[in-house]
């Protein structure tokens, strides 16, 4: 069973991100990006997303993991995780 913040499970309802789809997400991420902090931006490449079945569109979403405490962190929808958001590593 995977754990959520209450921070992620109220950005999951915001979104509309189903549990199942969060968890066909996590299970088949295949994108993984550090975020710092011991945080791992988890994503579905669109290669991949093109292969489960059911889960359209899943290569568009991402999850925020901490390996310190084994919690998602956030969910939110990935449009272009490249150019980055206010997730990404200050320079």
């Amino acid at each position: 069973m995977i754990k959520l913040t209450a921070h992620a499970q109220r950005r999951r309802c915001q979104r509309g991100i189903r549990n199942s789809r969060l968890y066909a997400l996590l299970e088949n991420a295949d994108v993984e990006r550090p975020l710092g902090g011991n945080c791992w931006l988890l994503k579905v490449s669109h290669h991949t997303a093109r292969t489960i079945r059911g889960y359209d569109g899943l290569a568009r979403q991402a999850a925020i993991y901490c390996e310190s405490t084994g919690e998602v962190v956030s969910v939110l929808h990935a449009t272009d995780t490249r150019r980055g958001r206010r997730y990404r590593k200050g320079r």
